[in-house]
């Protein structure tokens, strides 16, 4: 079994995914909701945190 597949089995273990098998694919899903939110406020705080090391950097950087 991968990696990927036990992390997925233990996340449906869980009960924070699920599954749904079509044909020979299987398709996971959040049940989560929160998790899913927590995740895209995550990013957006990273990709914030990313810009404003960018504009340090560049201001750095400018003759």
């Amino acid at each position: 079994m991968s990696t990927v597949s036990r992390h997925l089995s233990v996340l449906k273990g869980a009960d924070i995914v699920s599954d749904e098998k079509i044909g020979q694919n299987v398709y996971y899903s959040l049940k989560l909701t929160c998790l899913g939110q927590f995740l895209s406020s995550t990013s957006a705080t990273l990709v914030k945190q990313a810009q404003a090391r960018q504009a340090q950097l560049a201001a750095m950087m400018a003759p």
